[in-house]
């Protein structure tokens, strides 16, 4: 099986819906740059 990409899975709190992103070989990761950032910015 090739390798297409990464998932990535975030998820708030064990109460929240799990929120699934794939990113592509050709995709760029800048286009995903303020989902991570607030995600990060919420970890307690």
């Amino acid at each position: 099986m090739l390798m297409e990409g990464v998932i990535i899975k975030i998820q708030k709190s064990r109460k929240d819906p799990i929120q699934t992103i794939q990113i592509k070989k050709d995709q760029k990761i800048l286009e995903f740059t303020k989902l991570f950032k607030t995600a990060y910015e919420n970890i307690h």
